[in-house]
């Protein structure tokens, strides 16, 4: 980033990045499908399909179809204000849409539409779930914090030696020679010869 010396791997972190944090706007957005692009000069020509479609093609979705059967019975864009079912927020339209058909048998093409001024940055960053341990819900601004975290959280933010599902470390008493150690330990009744 030229404004704050942060670097990333990908050129779609930095975007969001600059859209974030520095509120420079690196996503172009259509208002009528959603579909992003990354330069103003893509967007207007995209609108234009929006504005003249070409026979059997729906002028929202931009989807095109061989028969006018098709065309008229096709699924066009929705919108609602989430993508929330069964208690679950889904972060794309995609998984919300394949949830909606795989969970509930219903065909859907759902999308939410941004706040109005807020750039496509600042919209992913404010629906992006938090990394939050499930055992005693301290956030983590990275994935891999929080499963380092988890690793040894006993449900109030530190660590006991439990691992995230709640298992200690097993004691192995070791056995005299010839014997099979003895797991969970204290006791050698367990051992086998061999």
């Amino acid at each position: 980033c030229e404004h704050c010396e942060i670097s990333y791997g990908r050129k779609d972190k930095l975007r969001m990045h600059m859209e974030k944090v520095h509120n420079i706007q690196t996503y172009f957005v259509c208002d009528i499908c959603l579909q992003s692009y990354n330069a103003r000069d893509k967007l207007e020509e995209h609108k234009t399909h929006h504005e003249n479609p070409k026979p059997l093609q729906c002028g929202v979705c931009l989807t095109a179809y061989v028969s006018q059967e098709e065309f008229n019975s096709h699924l066009c864009i929705t919108y609602k204000d989430d993508y929330v079912c069964c208690e679950r927020d889904f972060k794309y339209h995609f998984y919300y849409n394949k949830h909606m058909f795989l969970v509930h048998g219903l065909k859907t093409n759902v999308r939410v539409k941004p706040t109005q001024g807020l750039l496509l940055g600042q919209v992913r960053a404010m629906r992006k779930q938090a990394e939050r341990c499930p055992r005693c819900e301290r956030e983590f601004p990275t994935r891999n914090q929080k499963k380092q975290h988890m690793i040894a959280c006993r449900g109030d933010g530190g660590g006991d030696g439990q691992d995230f599902m709640g298992a200690t470390e097993i004691p192995v008493v070791m056995a005299e020679e010839g014997e099979k150690p003895v797991v969970g330990g204290g006791t050698l009744l367990g051992t086998t010869r061999g």
